[in-house]
């Protein structure tokens, strides 16, 4: 310990003597060390950390999946939920959940605005842990099949947000949807159920509470499958164990019940991969690339460590020579690297701690709530472990090589030629070399993600969303059904004639808002029966302008009118519907009913055939088949209390919503607005993780470039000055300073094209681990591959420049004079 303290205090004296290479050394470790441990800080808190549930390790979601050209997860109907729950034996809990939105009513000074609600079973609550903060959780008498007694719970934040934190809030009254709720208690601070922005719990058997008029039809249908299923594996029991059990049950009731569950099972995966499995993909490639920022980091310091190490060689020589053992020699180097990582992973704490807010901030609603990122143990841990690697990296090279000399050697070694010089300089030119390979797999991955990134903002989205703001409404109870249409067409002309507003329409719901609701149609001329599954689309109800007010063209036919009523049984379809039932035949005038082969419903004329756009996902996942069409019909003929508005205006959207909302507060004050959004906001949100991973990975890429050309200078700079002589007597031989600077790029580029070699080889298979991130470019995508080489090349000969114009600005006589 005695000996250590001293080879730490001579390597601080080191350190003190060369302040501009310790700076540097510490600034580049802070930098590598500190992105991977903030990176690794949001990787623990989402991948890593259990999750803020008891037994979360048990907690399982439970799929319905349908049998297409793939297989596809579906919600679960309420019957089929009933008959899990008694059927299935690998599971001692099982609940159903719903994420919904409800409407308080207006009071005071305050309008009616949405809460986001959970619709919830009994066991629900239990298996998450949620505790009442204040009041008390539902009793089994308040099951999810009575909805006599209207009552719920609320979040904390609501509680505070709502009613100042006031106990009295327990036991009082508010009315959702026009019904009188009331509420029992207050869950614990921060607990957001699973839909992860929850303010409000309901039992089950209040879904006439959210979804009035529909409650009975989607508790006793079992081909509405609307909600999510939330299970506890029995001790003991395995996943594999639980997916065959739930395979199990979905088979007989396959069997039992053919007209709605052919083709029908269930999957069963853990809870955690369904919260954060899609963060994974882009949490470890991050990780991976501030590792090889880093590793690049560590071989630049061992670089340069290493050659300080062949000017201290004459000192280590004599020391060795008077009597000092190898291992106190090693010691001393050891030492330092021990003390520069040590420095730097302080400093790259304090970078880790600012920096973890900002990846937070910029990652928008990519994570969930829950993921609170800090320096516990496992992240303390894992400092630890990259610090001591660090100290390895930076030690072992220049100790081992510096400790090697023998005393006649080096007081030999300026000779030209000398053995051990070259051997020096071939150790640090197979650094350089791997710094400028790892740079380019870095580089690489950047580019490709760089080139998806544009490739999602530049692709055809089929409307317009500049200029575009998008909105929903809900309307109270006191607007019977039958006028519900009356009242949106009011509704529509009134906003219309807003100033800004240039266009607007309503919709049952609007591109990539969420909203869609899938059905199944039978086009005419198919072959009809019980085992026609039909065509699965999307559909939307709509107010004529609708199309003109996003932006999206009719290829044929003509648009709905205020004439297209209820009665007028016609749709306007997609051109991937029209294409994939029709083929090449015109659409106009053909027909198709809602339901399967056999049902009994009227048939649907089309009157119009509308370009395809991007409704509910920008980039599609390559592994399920094509999206399923869309068509659209009349918001007359199918109308909701929950629509979304659609403005076109002539001003900023940003600035429209004041004005849409003062309109509808002098309308109706009881009408809720809310998710006010511009459209290319959404179209923005919906690109954040593609976002987020194209400038971290530029950003590291960026870092691992400028490394490179860091470690290509010194090692040029370098061996300039090992061969100033050499370069001195090409001069006096007559060699023009041009031949010099080829001289020393023509190093500089064969050194940078042996890295880019290596590089070239291990990047192709590394690119493939992106594939699941990259749209609309290869993982062996020849230009991006081209452009980072040439890109990587050009940055070597720039650091080069320098180092050969000292070069050609050598003094023959002097360099003579020193030989």
């Amino acid at each position: 310990m005695i000996r250590f303290l001293h080879d730490t205090r001579f390597a601080l004296r080191l350190m003190w003597r060369a302040p501009a290479f310790t700076l540097i050394a510490i600034a580049t470790l802070a930098l590598g060390i500190g992105a991977n441990t903030a990176i690794f800080s949001v990787v623990n808190a989402a991948l890593i950390a259990p999750l803020p549930f008891p037994e979360a390790d048990r907690l399982v979601a439970v799929w319905t999946t349908v049998r297409r050209q793939t297989v596809e997860r579906r919600g679960t109907s309420y019957p089929d939920f009933r008959d899990f729950r008694e059927r299935a034996r690998a599971f001692d809990a099982i609940a159903a959940w719903s994420s919904d939105s409800v409407t308080l009513a207006s009071s005071g000074d305050a309008p009616a605005r949405q809460i986001q609600a959970e619709l919830v079973s009994p066991s629900y609550l239990s298996m998450l842990g949620a505790a009442p903060a204040a009041g008390r959780l539902f009793t089994a008498a308040e099951d999810e099949e009575n909805g006599s007694h209207a009552v719920a719970l609320i979040s904390y934040a609501f509680w505070q947000r709502q009613f100042g934190g006031k106990p009295e809030a327990i036991g009082s009254t508010v009315r959702l949807n026009d019904r009188a709720v009331t509420i029992l208690g207050v869950l614990q601070r921060g607990f957001t159920g699973l839909s992860d922005n929850a303010d409000l719990w309901m039992p089950m058997g209040l879904l006439d509470v959210s979804q009035p008029g529909r409650a009975k039809g989607l508790f006793q249908s079992r081909g509405a499958r609307w909600h999510q299923m939330l299970a506890h594996l029995r001790p003991g029991v395995s996943m594999a164990q639980a997916s065959a059990d739930g395979s199990r049950v979905a088979r007989e009731l396959e069997q039992a019940y053919p007209d709605t569950n052919v083709n029908y099972g269930a999957a069963v995966f853990p809870l955690k991969d369904e919260i954060v499995g899609d963060l994974e993909p882009l949490l470890v490639t991050l990780l991976a690339a501030v590792a090889f920022v880093l590793l690049i980091a560590c071989v630049n310091l061992a670089n340069l460590l290493l050659a300080r190490a062949s000017v201290r060689q004459r000192e280590t020589a004599i020391r060795a020579a008077l009597g000092a053992d190898r291992a106190r020699l090693l010691g001393q180097f050891f030492a330092e690297g021990i003390l520069l990582s040590v420095l730097g992973a302080g400093a790259g704490l304090l970078l880790a701690m600012w920096s973890v807010d900002a990846i937070v901030a910029t990652s928008g609603q990519a994570l969930p709530s829950f993921v609170h990122p800090r320096l516990d143990w496992r992240v303390l841990a894992f400092v630890t472990a990259i610090t001591c690697l660090s100290a390895l990296l930076l030690s072992a090279l220049p100790a081992v090589q510096g400790t090697r000399a023998d005393l006649n050697d080096v007081l030999r070694q300026g000779a030209r030629g000398s053995a051990g010089g070259r051997r020096r300089t071939r150790l640090r030119s197979v650094l350089v070399i791997a710094e400028v390979a790892l740079s380019l797999l870095l580089l690489i991955g950047a580019g490709l993600m760089i080139r998806t990134f544009l490739n999602v903002r530049s692709m055809n989205l089929g409307f317009h969303p500049e200029q575009v703001f998008t909105a929903r409404v809900s309307l109270p109870q006191k607007y019977p059904t039958s006028r519900l249409p009356e009242t949106i067409a009011e509704l529509t002309a009134r906003l219309g004639a807003l100033p800004g507003v240039r266009r607007l329409a309503v919709g049952s719901d609007a591109p990539l808002d969420g909203n869609s609701s899938a059905v199944i149609v039978s086009p005419e001329g198919r072959a009809a029966g019980r085992l026609d599954r039909g065509v699965r689309v999307y559909t939307h109800a709509v107010t004529p302008g609708f199309f003109d007010a996003l932006g999206v063209p009719l290829l044929t036919g003509r648009d709905f009118d205020a004439h297209d009523t209820e009665g007028h049984s016609i749709a306007i379809v997609s051109r991937a519907f029209a294409s994939k039932v029709w083929g090449d035949r015109a659409a106009i005038g053909r027909r198709f009913k809602f339901g399967r082969g056999d049902s009994k419903g009227p048939w649907i004329e089309v009157i119009g055939v509308a370009a395809d756009l991007r409704y509910r996902s920008l980039v599609a996942d390559p592994s399920r088949e094509p999206e399923d069409p869309d068509i659209y019909v009349p918001f007359a003929v199918q109308p909701d209390r929950s629509a979304a508005i659609v403005v076109r205006t002539t001003e900023d959207p940003g600035a429209l919503a004041s004005t849409i909302r003062q309109g509808l507060l002098a309308f109706d004050r009881d009408i809720a607005l809310f998710r006010e959004r511009t459209m290319s906001g959404l179209v923005s949100d919906r690109t954040s993780g593609i976002r987020v991973s194209a400038g971290m990975m530029t950003l590291f890429g960026g870092v691992a470039l400028l490394l490179a050309a860091i470690g290509v200078y010194g090692l040029i700079n370098y061996s300039v000055s090992q061969r100033k002589q050499e370069i001195g007597v090409r001069m006096a031989l007559g060699a023009a300073r041009g031949e010099i600077y080829r001289l020393v790029l023509g190093d500089a580029v064969r050194l940078s094209a042996r890295g880019v070699a290596i590089g070239l080889i291990a990047a192709v298979p590394a690119a493939r681990l992106l594939r699941s991130q990259l749209y609309g470019v290869s993982p062996s995508d020849p230009l991006t591959y081209a452009g980072i080489v040439v890109l990587l090349m050009g940055v070597a000969v720039v650091a080069t420049l320098l180092p050969a114009r000292r070069a050609a600005r050598v003094d023959p006589m002097i360099a003579l004079r020193a030989e």
